[in-house]
C-alpha cells in the first residue's frame, strides 16, 4: 500500500470515528463535511507547519470542516518520511510549555496528541507512524458559545 493510500485511510477512519462519535453521543448534532484547499486551511488553523511536511492528499485537499453544534473543527493532515521522534521534538519546542500531551508507544507504532487552548479555539496536533511514514494531524476547534437545543412540541 502506497504512503498516500495509507494516510487518506488514516484520514477515512478518524472522519467516522468523528461521526461515529456524533451519531452516539449526540443525536441532536449536525456534520457538515468539505474539502478546503490545504493551503488555505493551514492559515486558518494557526499552528506550526514541520518543515518539508506534505498534505496527505494527492490533491493537496484533505481537509474537513465539521460544524457540531457549538463548535466548527478545521482538519489538514500531512505526511513526512522524517522520524517520529524529529516531528514530536518540533511540536513540543513550537507549541506552548502549557499545552497538554498524551504519547502512546504501541510497539512499532507510535501516537503522540498535543492540545492547547488559544482564545476561543483548541488547537491540537496528532502525530502517528505508519509503515515508517510520520503522519501529523493539525486541528483547530473554534467554540463557540453553547445553544440550547429546541425543546419538543407537545
Amino acid at each position: 500500500m502506497t504512503a498516500p493510500r495509507e494516510a487518506r485511510r488514516a484520514t477515512s477512519t478518524v472522519l467516522a470515528a468523528a461521526c461515529l462519535t456524533c451519531a452516539l453521543f449526540a443525536s441532536a448534532c449536525t456534520t457538515t463535511q468539505r474539502h478546503v484547499p490545504a493551503q488555505q486551511a493551514l492559515a486558518q488553523i494557526g499552528l506550526p507547519v514541520y518543515p518539508g511536511s506534505r498534505p496527505a492528499d494527492s490533491a493537496r485537499e484533505q481537509t474537513a470542516r465539521a460544524v457540531v453544534g457549538s463548535t466548527d473543527t478545521l482538519t489538514v493532515m500531512m505526511t513526512t518520511r522524517d522520524r517520529f521522534d524529529d516531528v514530536k521534538r518540533f511540536y513540543e519546542d513550537a507549541l506552548p510549555k502549557g499545552k497538554r500531551e498524551v504519547t502512546l508507544p504501541m510497539g512499532k507504532l507510535s501516537n503522540c496528541t498535543m492540545q492547547f487552548y488559544e482564545k476561543n479555539a483548541q488547537k491540537q496536533v496528532t502525530l502517528l507512524t505508519i509503515n515508517g511514514m510520520t503522519v501529523i494531524e493539525l486541528a483547530s476547534t473554534a467554540i463557540g458559545p453553547l445553544v440550547p437545543a429546541a425543546s419538543p412540541s407537545g
